[in-house]
C-alpha cells in the first residue's frame, strides 16, 4: 500500500484529520471506532499515517457522522461542487486584534478596458 505524502508537520492529511477530529469532539480512538464500525486499531493506524484500503467504508461512515466530506479527510479540501466542510476543518483561527475598531471592507471589481475616442 503506498504511503500518503506527509505535510510539513510530518503527518499525513488523514492523520491530521483524525487528530483534529479527536480534539474537536474530545473523543477517544475507541469512540471514533464505534461510530466508524471498525476496530480502534484501524482508527489509530489512520492517525499514524496508514491509508484506508479495506476500511475506506469505515472512514466514510465516520465522515458522514460528523458531516465532513470524505475528500476532506483524505486530501484536506472538499471536492469542487460537492458541498463544503465545516470551517474548523479547513481553517485555524488566529486572533489578530482584540479591542474596539471600525472595519471597512472594500470590494475589488475587475477593471474594464477604456474605450478609445476618435
Amino acid at each position: 500500500m503506498p504511503r500518503q505524502k506527509r505535510s510539513n508537520s510530518g503527518r499525513t492529511v488523514l492523520a491530521q484529520f483524525i487528530l483534529r477530529l479527536r480534539d474537536r469532539e474530545k473523543a477517544t480512538f475507541r469512540q471514533l471506532a464505534e461510530i466508524a464500525q471498525c476496530s480502534p486499531s484501524i482508527v489509530h493506524s489512520w492517525s499514524t499515517g496508514s491509508l484506508p484500503c479495506e476500511s475506506i467504508t469505515a472512514l466514510k461512515r465516520l465522515c458522514e457522522h460528523y458531516g465532513v466530506p470524505l475528500a476532506v479527510s483524505l486530501t484536506g479540501s472538499p471536492e469542487k461542487g460537492h458541498g463544503s466542510a465545516p470551517l474548523d476543518f479547513l481553517y485555524q483561527e488566529e486572533e489578530v486584534f482584540s479591542g474596539i475598531a471600525r472595519i471597512q471592507i472594500t470590494k475589488l471589481v475587475e477593471r474594464q478596458p477604456k474605450e478609445e475616442t476618435v
